[in-house]
């Protein structure tokens, strides 16, 4: 399969819009039902950030997936 510069341009863009996005709506309640002092102490935020990376690569290559399958030729 190979890729061209815009499709891996238009991938890496992607993966950033969907993170920075589930960051924002997403961080804020994490860190208040863990308490802040076990969000600064404990493992919390490495498990938050390993599963909002592995859904942010789920999402991304689920979108380029639809989008080569169908405006991407």
């Amino acid at each position: 399969m190979n890729l061209s510069a815009f499709q891996i341009a238009l991938t890496v863009g992607l993966f950033l819009l969907v993170t920075f996005a589930l960051v924002k709506f997403t961080y804020k309640r994490f860190e208040k039902e863990y308490g802040p002092k076990t969000w600064k102490i404990d493992g919390s935020r490495s498990s938050y950030f390993r599963i909002l990376t592995l859904l942010s690569i789920t999402i991304t290559v689920v979108l380029m997936l639809v989008l080569k399958n169908t405006v991407l030729t």
